[in-house]
């Protein structure tokens, strides 16, 4: 039972991770599409 407590854990850690990069990743996407439009317009 224990491990698989752990193993949740860890589970819940890297999901909350991938969360926050996915995130992250969002936003400079948006800031660099917004930058190119701003140099063609």
């Amino acid at each position: 039972m224990r491990p698989l407590v752990l193993t949740e854990v860890e589970y819940l850690k890297g999901a909350e991770v991938l969360a926050i990069f996915f995130k992250l990743t969002l936003n400079a996407n948006h800031a660099l599409a917004g930058g190119m439009d701003s140099k063609l317009a």
